[in-house]
């Protein structure tokens, strides 16, 4: 990894850079034109050996160049435990072969990732998966014509969900842990439903390389990384790049505890400090936090003030289409977003039931959710409905089983559209078919019925996406199961795996 930059001298807009450490995850923050993407093109200069990438790179005032552009780069090496110092001068680098490499998302990945729509298909069919995590629809155009016309953001979102997608290959090979990411304005241009998903994805899949850095012009989506790291125990960097004169300086940043609305306990956030009065707030047990059409569904059953189960099923849904939680309605007054088994406090305008879904109720996102705590293991059982059945068994997709029903039975014969269950004989199943992305479905029995439906629990999805095609047994015995009724979709009711309670993935 990258433990320190020495030096950096006249490349760009650096000029004479101090020496400044880099950790593991580093994090580095600086406004359009300080630098950022010139730290990316030495890094490519580096990996490809490319001389020219470096001594091309065009400064706007050529003549207060004072020398040659220079470069130097300590490299901890993770099998001898010693530095390694790597240095760019008289127009070459030199540099001894290393146990790392590097994968770079930069302008020109983003622009290698355009190609497939000219008729090259290099990432397209492997990110087509990533890119409905993060988009919340399907890529179903492998070969897509020059004459197809994509948002910017679609483009964007298919050109990080290719840099996931190469990380993922490491994964297999077994090279990912040699691997120094490097992400250059990652979210740049994408909604914050997206930027969300993108941040999801990059904890779980860029924290297992051996280094990732992380370069933007967006201080929220490094905050929300930095607290993140900060909650999970991970050693980060936090650094700025600072403009004065024309010249560029990385230093450490001087952060405070949290960018966002911060809420102490003798003073609360104006959003929230409104009196509760009757019915405007609903206590409930987070028991799914699913992906639904790019943002989050979010259900639970209702807990009185003295801790009672209410039994009652919760569903928040916003104003939007399909009521769709975006990543900011569901975001905790402490910053952080929902688990399962939170005990949540929400802000509710209303009840809304919408074909099936008797349980649906608007939130008011004018106000933030709140956090009481953690809903212990041992309550669990009290929890479950005493169902025989997933509702009406009977009717199966091209690759599910009793895995949906169709609409006009569901609207006249189903009253609740969430169940809370304890399935017996689990087994996750990655699955791939021609022409579709890759499938996450899960098998079980239930009251001696075999049921195979789709995940959308995004956490249990992501960690099995990782994973070679196949079925994997599951031998824990105390796994709980939420199952949702989507709404509505060509003429049938989808039952979907919202959420899984003490699944370790």
């Amino acid at each position: 990894m990258i433990s320190r930059i020495d030096a950096i001298n006249e490349i760009g807009t650096f000029r004479k850079q101090p020496p400044v450490d880099f950790f593991p995850l580093t994090l580095i923050h600086g406004p359009n034109g300080s630098g950022k993407s010139t730290l990316a093109d030495i890094f490519r200069s580096l990996q490809e050996n490319d001389s020219d990438i470096i001594l091309k790179r065009k400064r706007i005032d050529v003549s207060a160049r004072s020398g040659q552009p220079e470069v130097e780069l300590s490299f901890l090496e993770e099998a001898a435990s010693q530095r390694q110092v790597v240095r760019f001068g008289e127009g070459r680098w030199r540099r001894s072969e290393g146990d790392w490499v590097f994968e770079i998302f930069d302008t020109r990945f983003q622009m290698d990732c355009s190609r497939p729509f000219l008729g090259k298909e290099r990432f397209v069919f492997h990110a087509r998966d990533i890119f409905q995590f993060i988009a919340g629809r399907k890529f179903w155009d492998v070969r897509v014509n020059s004459d197809y016309s994509f948002s910017s953001g679609d483009m964007k979102t298919l050109a990080i969900s290719g840099f996931f997608s190469c990380l993922r290959n490491r994964k297999q090979d077994d090279s990912l842990q040699r691997t120094i990411a490097v992400l250059d304005d990652p979210v740049s241009g994408l909604d914050d439903n997206r930027a969300g998903q993108v941040l999801q994805y990059l904890w779980r899949v860029a924290m297992s390389c051996r280094q990732t850095i992380i370069l933007s012009h967006q201080r929220q989506f490094l905050a929300n990384i930095r607290d993140k790291a900060i909650s999970e125990n991970t050693p980060f960097a936090m650094l700025r790049i600072d403009e004065q004169n024309g010249q560029s300086v990385i230093r450490v940043e001087a952060y405070e505890p949290s960018l966002k609305t911060t809420v102490s306990s003798d003073h609360e956030a104006s959003r929230i400090t409104e009196p509760i009065s009757h019915g405007s707030w609903i206590q409930m047990v987070c028991l799914a936090n699913s992906r639904k059409y790019g943002g989050r569904c979010i259900a639970g059953k209702e807990i009185a003030e003295d801790g009672k189960f209410a039994g009652r099923w919760l569903r928040p849904v916003s104003q939007e289409d399909w009521g769709t939680l975006s990543v900011r309605c569901i975001t905790l007054q402490d910053g952080a977003t929902p688990n399962l088994l939170d005990i949540l406090t929400v802000p509710i305008q209303g009840r809304n039931p919408k074909h099936c879904q008797q349980e649906n109720a608007v939130v008011d996102q004018t106000r933030a959710w709140r956090r009481k705590g953690s809903l212990p293991s041992d309550r669990l059982p009290a929890l479950t409905d005493d169902v025989e059945a997933l509702w009406i068994n009977g009717w199966d997709s091209r690759h599910g089983l009793n895995d949906r029903i169709p609409q006009d039975v569901a609207e006249s014969r189903v009253r609740s559209s969430l169940l809370f269950i304890q399935p017996a004989e689990l087994r996750i199943c990655v699955e791939e078919f021609v022409n579709s992305p890759l499938k996450v479905r899960v098998k079980f029995h239930f009251k001696n019925v075999e049921y195979g439906l789709t995940v959308t629990d995004p956490m249990v999805e992501f960690a099995y996406s990782q994973k070679p095609l196949g079925e994997y047994p599951v031998t824990q015995k105390d796994v709980y199961l939420c199952v949702s009724l989507g709404e509505p979709f060509e003429g049938y009711c989808y039952k979907l795996a919202a959420g899984f309670v003490n699944l370790a993935v």
